[in-house]
């Protein structure tokens, strides 16, 4: 489905369904289909199409009769190469971090998307190369400074490989790496008893107990005189924690 935030994602799987069905040159408006049975494929093209567009962005397409016309349309909008476009993806790849909330996957999905978004600005002799999105990736985990996710282990790890590896496998790398000792570290500040949730409930006990105090004075101690056993018929013995005889209606406690 097309979503504006993956655009060239979407409009990679339209290029290959078309390809697949042999229908590319109904994507291309300069060409112009004239053979009697281009008619059911124009409309059928522009049905399949059409369909992969939501309902919030119809009104995008709601002028165009072909799915030439809708590929053109969108691709205007959101594939149109400017340097301005690059510079200002550029600089959205360099804040870019990896988020607490996203896992792994969705992080990688995310980068992939806005390095997608900068090569599609770039012309073809100058587009990013494996050793410069991996630079980029690892700077995304390095400066996310996220507590119980630390990657520097993992980029120390890689020493100087990730200049001449493919950028899939560095994916893959970063999932073992995550999967091995991130996720495991999480699962042990989760079950530490000096994580940080638990020492903020004992704060809260801590400041719970100093607004009492203030209220209604200190808490009076308890002190027990040394418990010494009186001697005499069973039903006249003491428990040592109970203020009345065993053998009573209460015996039971």
């Amino acid at each position: 489905m097309f979503n504006p935030d993956f655009y060239h994602s979407w409009a990679s799987d339209v290029e290959s369904a078309f390809a697949e069905r042999e229908w590319s040159d109904y994507l291309d408006i300069t060409k112009t289909q004239t053979d009697p049975k281009d008619k059911a494929i124009i409309v059928q093209a522009h049905a399949f199409l059409n369909q992969s567009i939501p309902y919030e962005h119809k009104t995008r397409i709601r002028n165009c009769k072909t799915a030439a016309e809708i590929w053109n349309a969108l691709k205007e909008e959101y594939a149109s190469q400017t340097r301005e476009d690059e510079l200002r993806l550029e600089g959205i790849l360099l804040d870019f971090k990896k988020q607490a909330t996203d896992s792994l996957s969705t992080h990688i999905a995310k980068f992939s998307n806005i390095i997608s978004a900068v090569m599609a600005q770039q012309p073809e002799d100058q587009q990013y190369d494996d050793s410069k999105v991996n630079r980029y990736f690892l700077r995304s985990l390095e400066t996310a400074n996220i507590p119980n996710e630390d990657w520097k282990g993992f980029i120390t790890s890689l020493g100087k490989t990730w200049l001449n590896i493919s950028t899939h496998k560095l994916y893959a790398e970063a999932r073992t790496y995550y999967a091995t000792h991130i996720m495991s570290q999480q699962k042990s500040a989760l079950l530490n008893p000096s994580n940080a949730s638990l020492i903020e409930s004992q704060d809260n006990l801590r400041a719970l107990a100093t607004t009492t105090s203030d209220r209604f004075g200190p808490v009076p101690r308890l002190h027990l005189a040394p418990f010494n056993a009186p001697t005499g018929p069973r039903n006249q013995q003491y428990h040592p924690n109970l203020a009345y005889p065993q053998g009573s209606q209460f015996d039971y406690l």
